[in-house]
């Protein structure tokens, strides 16, 4: 649809509205996975610029490795891995807004200080259908709805048949199963 938003979100029913709270098998399976690969140490590595420094750890004192140690004042590393796992998970995606110095959004060049995870059934593209490119997101959080430039969100999506834009949860398809267990136990 030119000029049109796109928003894809699952259609859970009445019912189930979220799956990790009510279906103690997801819960416990994305718990799992969360704890295993949550706990593995990460570390932040140089790319490939320079050759002779390529595979070797950033500094604690680097940007990136700061911002890896503690995305936001309010949330450790850790923390911020399991959450992202979750989401890509339960949503098939994740989100973060990337913030520079002064609360603003980061552009192009500026350093991150601060990643704040965005739930993706917060968030809806805003299209420039005619390049078939996301222009930016519309975020909605603390009772407003943000604007945020497609540079500035950080975005990490699975393999979605049906929309390039966005993620497929790999639970998508166990949902209709989930919404008919759910319905069922609550006649139990």
């Amino acid at each position: 649809r030119p000029g049109g938003v796109s928003r894809i979100t699952p259609n859970l029913g009445a019912g189930l509205t979220s799956p990790y709270a009510q279906n103690a098998w997801v819960n416990s399976g994305i718990r799992s996975k969360m704890n295993l690969l949550g706990s593995v140490p990460g570390r932040v590595m140089r790319g490939s610029q320079a050759a002779k420094d390529e595979g070797k750890p950033l500094p604690d004192t680097d940007p990136w490795a700061k911002l890896f140690a503690r995305p936001t004042p309010k949330m450790d590393g850790v923390f911020f891995m399991q959450a992202a796992l979750a989401f890509t998970d339960l949503e098939g995606e994740f989100f973060a807004v990337k913030f520079a110095d002064g609360a603003r959004f980061a552009a192009r060049g500026d350093v991150v200080r601060e990643l704040v995870m965005v739930h993706p059934r917060n968030v809806t593209a805003t299209m420039d259908y005619m390049r078939d490119v996301v222009t930016s997101w519309d975020v909605q959080a603390n009772g407003k709805l943000w604007s945020v430039p497609a540079e500035s969100m950080w975005h990490f999506r699975t393999f979605n048949p049906d929309d390039k834009h966005r993620g497929l949860s790999p639970l998508r398809a166990a949902f209709v199963g989930m919404e008919g267990d759910h319905r069922t136990a609550q006649f139990v």
